[in-house]
């Protein structure tokens, strides 16, 4: 997978969810004292956009590579809510059964909260990377006109180097026509911001 893409579908991962979701689920604060009502929420906002990642093969398999898997299981929903939920009136009076700080629940309820870190490092590597591997034309939602992306898709040949650049060349020659055509100012020589190699 291309780094682009990798950015794009974590940028969209995050997306999906919104603010209650975040901050139940994801954000790592202590849940202790929130509401059944707004708990419920969450998990039942989570449970209406899990689908669009189960559709999608990339957001798969990022989460898989961070350790969150579980976020595509479709019975994780209706676990996490029962676990959130779980004898929640007497938190109080029992003490072992009171939700810990940081929205960390114990263990033997079998919660994947402690998890959210790994969503957290997700959304934050995809910060990292882009700021890394991304030119600055590349990192608008809409790239500038002047920016080509040439694709090169094969099957069984590869394409060779001199193939590559024969294109590329090609490609130039092509707007210098349509310049001449349209009277335009003959353009500058094209030049390579950004190569990626992937699947």
């Amino acid at each position: 997978m291309q780094s682009q893409q990798v950015i794009r579908t974590i940028k969209w991962i995050h997306s999906l969810f919104g603010d209650t979701v975040k901050e139940v689920l994801f954000s790592g604060h202590s849940i202790e004292h929130v509401p059944p009502e707004v708990l419920l929420t969450a998990t039942h906002e989570f449970a209406a956009v899990q689908p669009q990642l189960t559709k999608d093969p990339n957001a798969k398999s990022i989460l898989d590579a961070f350790g969150l898997a579980h976020l595509c299981d479709a019975g994780y929903p209706t676990r996490l809510a029962t676990i959130l939920l779980a004898n929640f009136p007497a938190r109080e009076m029992t003490p072992e059964l009171e939700l810990p700080r940081r929205g960390r629940l114990p263990r033997e309820f079998g919660a994947d909260l402690p998890s959210n870190a790994n969503f957290r490092l997700m959304v934050e590597a995809a910060e990292a990377f882009e700021r890394l591997t991304m030119p600055g034309e590349l990192t608008h939602a809409v790239p500038p006109p002047e920016i080509i992306s040439l694709e090169i898709v094969y099957t069984t040949t590869e394409p060779t180097i001199v193939a590559v650049a024969k294109a590329t060349h090609l490609l130039g020659a092509l707007y210098r026509t349509v310049a001449q055509v349209y009277q335009h100012p003959e353009p500058g020589n094209l030049s390579v911001i950004k190569v990626e190699s992937g699947s």
